[in-house]
Parts: C-alpha cells; sequence; structure tokens
C-alpha cells in the first residue's frame, strides 16, 4: 500500500484522527515520509500537546467501549438468597455459595426489604459470647468460635448492653 494518494493521506490524518505514525504503520510508508507528504499537500501537523490530547481521548473512548461489551451480569436466584438470609447465613456466604459479589447480594436483600442484617438475632448467642468473654478470651478468639469476625461478637455484646442487657465489654 506505498503507493498512497496524497487525499487519501490527508483524509486519514484530518477526518480519521490517525497520528502519522498510525498512518505510516497503516500504509506501510515511513512516519518520516508521511509527515512530509502531509505537508506537502498543506497541512498543518497538529503540535505535540494535541496529539497527546488526541491520543489520551482515543485511549478512554477504546476504554469505554470495552466496558460496554462485557458480559452481562450473573443471574441470581433471589428466592434463594433470600431463603439463605433467614436460615441466618451472612451477606459473604451467600455470596461465597452463589459466586457473586457481596454488593449483588447485598442489593438483592435490599429489593427485597432486607436492609441489614444482625448476625445475633437471639439472646442466647449474645450470653454465650458474655459468658466467654468474661472467662478471658479475646474478640477475635470469640468471634472464631462463634462463626463471625471478632467485631461483630463485639458490637453484638455491645447492643446488647445498650438496651438493658448485661455485658461486660
Amino acid at each position: 500500500m506505498t503507493n498512497i494518494e496524497d487525499p487519501i493521506l490527508c483524509d486519514m490524518y484530518l477526518r480519521r484522527l490517525l497520528s502519522v505514525r498510525e498512518i505510516a504503520k497503516e500504509t506501510g510508508l515511513t512516519h518520516g515520509t508521511v509527515r512530509d507528504r502531509l505537508r506537502q499537500a498543506g497541512v498543518t501537523l497538529r503540535s505535540t500537546s494535541e496529539s497527546m490530547r488526541l491520543s489520551c481521548s482515543k485511549r478512554l473512548d477504546k476504554m469505554s467501549v470495552a466496558r460496554k461489551q462485557t458480559t452481562p451480569l450473573r443471574e441470581i436466584d433471589e428466592g434463594l438468597v433470600l431463603e439463605l438470609n433467614k436460615q441466618g447465613e451472612t451477606v459473604r456466604s451467600i455470596g461465597k455459595q452463589l459466586h457473586v459479589s457481596d454488593k449483588r447480594i447485598a442489593e438483592v436483600l435490599k429489593r427485597h426489604g432486607v436492609y441489614k442484617t444482625r448476625l445475633f438475632v437471639d439472646s442466647d448467642r449474645v450470653a454465650e459470647a458474655s459468658k466467654l468473654r468474661e472467662s478471658g478470651l479475646t474478640w477475635e478468639q470469640i468471634g472464631r468460635r462463634l462463626g463471625i469476625t471478632g467485631a461483630g461478637a463485639c458490637s453484638a455484646v455491645k447492643r446488647n448492653a445498650d438496651i438493658g442487657g448485661n455485658a461486660n465489654v
């Protein structure tokens, strides 16, 4: 394609907004030849800053097209999510079981009116956590025994104390 006409080079540079190097690569000409022929045709070449701006703009356009072409989100069995939540499963464990993000599970629950679930819903678990704390265990150890985080165990005992329960925090 080295026998290319100057109007075609001008069109590639001015209308298609290709760089001199991109035109050279596409046509098989050297970038010096492309630059010289554009100048001979009366084209004012872009400044370095204009070329950089255009290059960045093209990259952003390619990225947005790539984002639009991603595969659709995996379908979630919302009934199963709600059932697992009723059984006391955490958002994280439901997400792991269904191979979707915690955020997507939380969105499903919110859509169905379940805004926030507490890890401790019964007083027996709170009492157990309090006893374990009194025996000298750390919150992390208590959390591991109860299958939650140490922070979750601590906040459940504190919540219970705030509503009139007895807690040793």
